[in-house]
Parts: C-alpha cells; sequence; structure tokens
C-alpha cells in the first residue's frame, strides 16, 4: 500500500470510531439517556470532579456544566456526529481534526 492510500484507510477507520460513539453502543451520544442531560451529569460526578486538575475545574464542572448538562449533551453528539462524518467523506478534515478538542 502506498502512504496516501494508508492514510485515506487510517482516516476511514477512524471516522468509524466516531460514528460508532455518535450512534451506537451503550454510549451513544443520540441516545435519549444521554440527550436528556443525565449521562453527562453522571459522568461528571462520577469521575470528572474527582479526576478535576484543580478545584477550579470541579467548580466549573459542578456549578455550570451540571445545570446545562443537555445543552451541552447535544453539542457533544453534533460534534461526534460531525467528526465522524467529515473524516468518512474527507470533507473540512482540518476541522474534524480540530474538533475532538470541544468533544472531549
Amino acid at each position: 500500500m502506498y502512504p496516501i492510500e494508508t492514510l485515506g484507510a487510517l482516516r476511514i477507520f477512524s471516522s468509524a470510531g466516531w460514528l460508532d460513539s455518535a450512534f451506537t453502543g451503550k454510549d451513544a451520544k443520540f441516545a435519549a439517556s444521554f440527550l436528556d442531560g443525565s449521562g453527562p451529569v453522571e459522568r461528571i460526578d462520577k469521575s470528572f470532579v474527582r479526576t478535576a486538575l484543580s478545584p477550579s475545574i470541579a467548580s466549573v464542572l459542578t456549578g455550570f456544566v451540571d445545570p446545562h448538562a443537555a445543552l451541552f449533551a447535544a453539542i457533544i453528539a453534533v460534534a461526534d456526529a460531525f467528526i465522524g462524518i467529515s473524516l468518512l467523506l474527507n470533507y473540512l478534515p482540518g476541522w474534524a481534526a480540530f474538533s475532538p478538542s470541544f468533544a472531549a
């Protein structure tokens, strides 16, 4: 295989992971249990707050993100789908490479 085909195959395989994260599995971002905000709140309260780098980050998570969890859930779901689709179609790959910083 030539390097350009290898990069194309890598792009397609990585898009499958993002699309799987958005639409299927127990952690699907477009599932009703995630979009209603309970999914992000559960993850924030169980792990993110305990592993936050500083108390100020933990207070932002509990004080701002928790009350607006449904909004953040929708943003995360759309970002996961956008990344997967753009990598699959090679449409705006630069944006797809940059946007995981917002989806994480």
